[in-house]
């Protein structure tokens, strides 16, 4: 069942880990993931090793393991686990899990199988499960699709008590406190362990009356960092267990690619923790409203900081006891952010009156509520500094914003220093006159064949999209800096009694809208000029796919096309005195068909003429250029290459052949280009 593998692949050869063993399958018709049947390929050194025709996935669990395979690919993976969960059980099969690859998933999108073997020339039509599973495996193989994660960067060590009868005539309360002695014992040398390894954890214990019931590590590490650190066991009473940290969701990550992380949100918020068995954490935003508020069991610190950076940047982590827990230190640490830790701990009637006052906010448990009271605290205890800044702001008119001198004063800067630091930073200019870094117009670059051009067009259209976009948006803001920079120069205007009309305050500001406005001119001009730009390459690609224009390569001499590999058909010549007799002949043998000239040269095409090459003239002919590239109407082409073959006396079947032959490259290579490219530029 398992397929026939020659003893000499049996054995213990090292497989280059350059070329991971990968195992493609597929699922047969009329089966489910609950009790399926699969169709397998196995690829070794990108070499179909074996091929299982029908397999079970105990099967696929024990080739996976015989043959070290790194990555299992498939096209759709609810055929080997429907849920999340079910794809945790699967893998927790392997001491080492293999790489889920879906094939079909490629940036965010899903794409037949069928067709990407298309359009690869990898089958055609529906192929057969066994052939799916070796196509899937050969992707793969090319890192086409993306790799599933479910697993965190983090590794769960969980020591508890064994569900043991009791034996020997034991009483069960002995039994109880040597089992709690046998966890605590064993925490602290696993907790010693990791400290040696330079390994980051957070550990939560569950305390008993001599010892620990029970004790969970949250290891910021792999399962496979802890190899030779800690092992899975059953010791007298105890249990110890490890197993991945499972995502809150599965996550595709295309193969070859860094995942891209959006940055997260600029919102100062304070973060109130209160750390545990049961952690409960509270976001409150610089003016004292709850953001949000939750509590959770193993709550681990990467787990938080995702958590909170969804919402925003957290400017100061905050406890409600003195002194603060070494789990609420570290993470300060983690978020770079300021500890605050109020002069005594806060009593439960304490916290109760601050949180009474959300009445808004529904608290599940004491955990909510004691991490939201210790982020009000904080935030009462900086709330009157908070309200000077705002009437100072008020009273001097000045165009800051206000959350950024609540976080400067939080960080123990005095009121004063905080306004003055901004007002430099937004008002007087160190920020007005840095324009965002010049954006250089994408440059053409042409590839050799039609297809990677029209590759590269479609390429640049995104880009000179982004690109417009950019413009816009620094216009925007160039708009906004001169509508506020014209308000403070008024308000300066305005504020006599500060002498600012004294300085050159007002003629720098004044500069500044000057220069802002010429930014703002040329910027328009360039967006406008993007467009027209943008408009022109979209009906050139148009024009390339429907065949209504050809194009050809501009070359320097003739010598130039005798080296290009492979010679296009049409090419345009700058320079034709240096023409040989056995250049030209090199070139008919290597298929030229016709040749444009910019300048008149009848040496030169008596000597094309002798082999049968058309030769015409640029300025008979309406030609666009693009870099290296020309392209001009193909009936046009038809109608001059017609009028100089018959001036040759040539008959018209003659002359019917010519011409067929040089537009066969180009029908072919349209032909093929659709066919890859898909219905949507079809006409």
């Amino acid at each position: 069942m398992l397929g026939k593998i020659s003893k000499r692949d049996r054995g213990g050869a090292r497989i280059d880990l350059k070329k991971e063993p990968i195992l493609g399958i597929d699922i047969l018709p009329g089966s489910s993931a609950d009790n399926g049947k699969y169709a397998g390929v196995l690829l070794l050194n990108n070499r179909v090793k074996a091929r299982f025709p029908e397999i079970t996935k105990r099967n696929i669990i024990e080739i996976v393991k015989k043959w070290r395979v790194k990555v299992l690919a498939l096209d759709d993976l609810s055929e080997i686990a429907p849920s999340i969960d079910s794809l945790k059980t699967f893998l927790a099969e392997f001491e080492e899990p293999p790489k889920i690859v879906e094939i079909t998933m490629i940036y965010g999108r899903r794409i037949p199988l069928a067709v990407i073997a298309r359009t690869l020339n990898m089958a055609s039509g529906h192929p057969s499960p066994l052939i799916t599973a070796e196509i899937a495996a050969k992707l793969a193989a090319m890192k086409v699709g993306s790799e599933v994660k479910i697993f965190e960067n983090e590794t769960k060590i969980m020591i508890r008590k064994a569900k043991t009868p009791v034996q020997g005539g034991m009483s069960r309360e002995r039994y109880r406190r040597n089992v709690e002695l046998a966890v605590l014992r064993k925490t602290k040398e696993i907790r010693q362990k990791l400290k040696l390894r330079g390994l980051d954890f957070d550990l939560f214990v569950e305390r008993g009356e001599v010892g620990l019931k029970g004790s969970v590590f949250l290891v910021y590490a792999p399962p496979d960092k802890l190899r030779g650190i800690v092992k899975k066991r059953r010791g007298l009473g105890y249990i110890i267990k490890l197993e991945p940290v499972i995502k809150e969701k599965i996550e595709y990550v295309p193969l070859g690619s860094k995942p891209k992380v959006a940055p997260p949100p600029n919102r100062p918020l304070i973060l109130g923790v209160d750390p545990g068995l049961w952690t409960g954490i509270a976001l409150v935003d610089l003016s004292g409203k709850p953001v949000m508020i939750m509590s959770k069991r193993w709550l681990g610190r990467a787990r938080i900081i995702r958590e909170v950076s969804k919402y925003g940047r957290v400017v100061l982590v905050a406890t409600d006891v003195n002194p603060p827990p070494s789990f609420v230190k570290k993470l300060a640490a983690s978020l770079a952010a300021p500890l605050y830790t109020p002069p005594r701990s806060l009593t439960i009637e304490e916290k109760r009156e601050l949180s009474q006052d959300m009445a808004e906010v529904k608290l599940r448990d004491a955990h909510q509520r004691d991490a939201l009271a210790a982020a009000l605290k904080a935030y009462k205890t900086f709330s009157n500094k908070f309200d000077q800044i705002a009437s100072e702001i008020r009273k001097l008119g000045l165009q800051i914003p206000i959350d950024e001198a609540k976080v400067l004063v939080m960080r123990g800067r005095s009121i004063a220093d905080a306004l003055q630091e901004l007002s430099k930073r937004y008002i007087l200019g160190e920020k007005t006159l840095a324009v965002k870094k010049e954006i250089s117009e994408p440059k053409v670059a042409l590839p050799q064949s039609i297809k990677d051009y029209i590759d590269s067009l479609e390429r640049k259209i995104v880009e000179m999209e982004n690109y417009a976009l950019i413009l816009e948006s620094e216009n925007r803001e160039l708009r906004d800096k001169i509508a506020k920079l014209e308000q403070t120069v008024q308000k300066l205007n305005n504020l006599q009694s500060l002498a600012i009309k004294k300085d050159k305050a007002v003629v720098t500001l004044q500069r500044q809208i000057q220069v802002l406005r010429e930014q703002n001119q040329r910027l328009q001009e360039k967006l406008e000029n993007t467009s027209l730009l943008l408009e022109e390459y979209e009906d050139l690609i148009k024009e390339i796919l429907t065949g209504k224009i050809v194009w050809g390569t501009i070359l320097e001499k003739l010598e130039d096309y005798i080296e290009m590999d492979p010679p296009p058909s049409l090419i345009l010549l700058r320079k034709t005195s240096n023409t040989t007799p056995s250049l030209v002949e090199e070139a008919a043998k290597r298929g030229i068909e016709a040749v444009l000239v910019t300048r008149r040269d009848k040496r030169f095409k008596e000597l094309l003429a002798n082999y049968g090459i058309p030769v015409l003239h640029c300025d008979d002919l309406s030609l666009k250029y693009v870099v290296n590239y020309f392209f001009v109407p193909r009936e046009q082409l038809l109608k001059k290459i017609r009028e100089e073959t018959a001036i040759k006396g040539e008959s018209e079947e003659e002359i019917r052949k010519k011409i067929q032959m040089l537009f066969e490259a180009y029908r072919k290579e349209r032909k093929r280009m659709l066919s890859k490219l898909g219905a949507d530029y079809r006409q």
